[in-house]
Parts: structure tokens; sequence; C-alpha cells
């Protein structure tokens, strides 16, 4: 319990540092932000269902076509998706509803890490993550596939799968 709360106040915290900060990648002041401790489903899903809406971490059950069609072995995507599960429960420290489900109706949101950044660029630059869109949408979306291919290109996490 002494670690749900410590989380919790850490997350607030780096929350209102951002927020007086003013840092571009920080989350907007009018909206509302849900600070931990998070239920974490998988690498990209948090309960009261959240989705992030930039990252597509590999699944803990059985792997999507669409990522063995990028990396063909389905134990090492495991391995990775364990880690993610790990690295999100670990770093995520703020959810920004956006206000709109996906296609499983789960919220779409950005999470946010303890670090300040935006917790699916940081993982998809460790290899922990592919990112959700194929082709950039907007400014985070570009950010997210320039760091997969670099990740993709140095063999990072789960690119040095063979």
């Amino acid at each position: 319990m002494r670690e749900y709360i410590l989380a919790f106040l850490l997350g607030l915290v780096i929350g209102l540092i951002i927020g007086i900060m003013g840092q571009s990648q920080a989350p907007s002041t009018d909206i509302l932000y849900i600070y931990g401790p998070f239920k974490i489903v998988d690498g990209d899903t948090v309960q009261k269902v959240y989705r992030d809406k930039y990252m597509d971490t590999p699944e803990l059950r059985t792997a999507k076509e669409s990522q063995l069609s990028l990396i063909n072995n389905s134990s090492c995507l495991k391995y990775y998706a364990s880690l993610a599960k790990n690295y999100t429960a670990q770093y995520l420290s703020v959810v920004e509803p956006l206000g709109s489900p996906d296609r499983y109706d789960r919220e779409l949101a950005i999470f946010y890490s303890t670090t300040g950044g935006i917790l699916a660029l940081e993982m998809v630059e460790k290899g922990l993550s592919f990112c959700y869109y194929r082709s950039p949408v907007d400014e985070i979306s570009a950010q997210c596939l320039t760091l997969e291919e670099r990740a993709r290109e140095n063999k990072v996490g789960m690119w040095s799968c063979k």
C-alpha cells in the first residue's frame, strides 16, 4: 500500500512540475488528468480502460498478425510484451484522456512518463513497442515513426529478435 501512495504522490508532483514548466509535451491544463497508481493490463492499456493513442506493444497472450509480420518470433514478442507491461507499470505517471474510444471501446489517451515525456516515445525508442500508426497523422506519430525506424536499424529491444 505504501508503494501505491508513493507512486501516486510522485505522479502528482511530476504532473504539477510539468504543468508549471509548460513543456510542449506536457498535458494541457484545460483537461482532466488521471494520476496513478494504475492497474496495468499490458504495455499499452491501463484500467478504467485507457488505451495509449500512439503505441502498440506486443501482446502478452497471442502475438498479432500485424506484429508477426514485422518480427516473426512469437516467443521473443511475448518476452518483450512482459517487459513493456513492467515498463509501463514502473514509469506511467499521468494519463491524459482524449475523450474518444478505440474499436474495442477503450478510451484513447496519452500516457506520460515519470520523466515528464510521452511514454509511447520512450518505449518505442527502447524497442518495447511498435508505433500504432504506420504513417504520421500528427507530430507525435511522426516522432514515433522516426524513433521506431532508429530502434529497428540499431536492433534495439524487440528488434533484436531473430
